[in-house]
């Protein structure tokens, strides 16, 4: 009898051979799909043959570990959603890893999974989730739209470690993940008042590390705009969630592009000595024809001459 496991291994073959056929009938015979280019090696620890969306499976034990390289559209992607509303496939995931180029439309990626989402699939052993978060030098900012993460997430109760395009807006969140160990939300132009909401919710009761990305809007926007979630989390809000019980149970922190000052950082120290605190300054590249028109956040580093 053939397990799910195979069952899961052939389906997601199948779904790369799709792939390439759509590809060869858009682009021709001649494009190599399997050939390696060098210079198509992104720096985000990718190592694929070339630029062409690829489906990769492998086995972990009891369950399998599918990682998905290719834009946000098209043959790749589709061929992605309807991989994961499989039954077999769905049942037998422990890991997935979802990335690519930066490519996008009008300096945005966005992660579409309404299919995933409007579908009854659960992902009953997937503990690991890893969406590719905005690198500073990229043109495109990844993210998802409002809601669609939350629901998403509700799909995959049993997960552990978990890197993410944005924050949560825990609002939208409607099921307790118990096990969740390990949380990363980069840093995109919002930050969905996650950390105060974070302070208030026991959603995460197993959390024990969360690395966490400020709005970058407040580093690279017009002053006007800074505004709401799109301004910097203010330092009352990290203060709540150190003296929580969320922050208690924790026991490490790492905030990328905070506003705070020196006094604020060390006062979370010291509300929570026992915490492995980090922080890491990153803001997204500026264009030197922006720099007149944003807050530029490098010109402290530049070389006066």
């Amino acid at each position: 009898m053939t397990s799910d496991l195979d069952k899961a291994m052939a389906i997601i073959g199948q779904s790369q051979q799709t792939i390439n056929a759509q590809l060869v009938e858009e682009f021709g015979e001649e494009d190599d799909f399997g050939e390696f280019d060098p210079s198509s090696l992104p720096r985000t620890g990718w190592f694929i043959d070339n630029d062409h969306p690829q489906l990769r499976a492998s086995h972990l034990g009891d369950v399998l570990a599918l990682d998905y390289y290719g834009p946000d559209y098209g043959p790749g992607w589709d061929a992605l959603l309807k991989t994961l509303c499989e039954p077999e496939v769905a049942r037998t995931l422990g890991s997935l890893r979802i990335g690519g180029p930066d490519q996008g439309a009008n300096g945005s990626r966005i992660y579409m999974f309404e299919d995933v989402i409007s579908s009854d699939v659960t992902f009953p052993n997937l503990s690991t989730l890893w969406i590719r978060p905005t690198d500073p030098g990229d043109h495109n900012c990844s993210y998802l739209e409002d809601g669609e993460l939350e629901a998403m997430l509700s799909q995959m109760p049993s997960l552990q470690l978990v890197t993410l395009p944005q924050p949560l807006d825990l609002t939208k969140l409607k099921t307790r993940l118990e096990k969740l160990e390990y949380l990363e939300c980069a840093s995109t132009y919002r930050h969905y008042h996650f950390i105060t909401g974070l302070a208030e919710s026991d959603l995460f009761p197993a959390l024990t590390f969360l690395d966490f990305g400020d709005s970058w809007g407040a580093w690279n926007s017009l002053q006007e705009l800074a505004q709401g979630d799109v301004a910097a989390t203010s330092f009352a809000d990290y203060e709540k969630l150190a003296r929580s019980v969320v922050g208690e149970r924790m026991r490490g922190l790492r905030l990328r592009n905070a506003r705070l000052s020196k006094a604020e950082y060390q006062k979370l120290q010291a509300i929570r000595p026992d915490w492995q605190f980090s922080v890491v300054l990153a803001p997204p590249h500026v264009y030197v024809s922006h720099w007149d028109k944003t807050d530029f956040p490098y010109e402290h580093l530049l070389v006066e001459k």
